[in-house]
């Protein structure tokens, strides 16, 4: 790590272990003693400093996370699908005989429910509100 972690001020430190405990940048960073007009202005900017970053950085490879296994974590659960059971009714044979036949078929569709968990989580990461 090129800036150690005693080189973080006391707000930044408690700004990563907030992070780390899974708040998001934002309130984090309020919780750490920021004030509110500062927040609102310029979280990208404190949550970007290469000292940040790179204690971030440490604390996720303590953990033996890289960024690319969050990158495909996150990937995986912006792409999610789920399967439900369709039951379909042949209105007509071949023939165009009235048949009402039914049939279960399995579907793939988007886990709407799912993606909208993992697009908050990636502004949180992202330090966006």
């Amino acid at each position: 790590m090129a800036n150690g972690i005693k080189e973080l001020s006391v707000r930044d430190r408690l700004l990563i272990i907030g992070m780390i405990k899974g708040l998001s940048a934002s309130e984090a960073a309020r919780r750490a003693g920021y004030a509110e007009s500062t927040v609102r202005k310029q979280i990208s900017r404190i949550v970007g400093k290469s000292s940040v970053q790179d204690a971030l950085d440490q604390s996720l490879g303590d953990k033996n996370v890289t960024f690319y296994d969050l990158v495909a974590i996150i990937k995986e659960g912006l792409d999610a699908k789920k399967t439900i059971a369709v039951r379909l009714i042949d209105s007509e044979d071949s023939s165009g005989h009235p048949r009402g036949k039914k049939k279960r078929v399995f579907v793939e569709i988007p886990d709407h429910r799912i993606r909208l968990k993992f697009a908050k989580i990636t502004l949180t990461l992202l330090g966006l509100p």
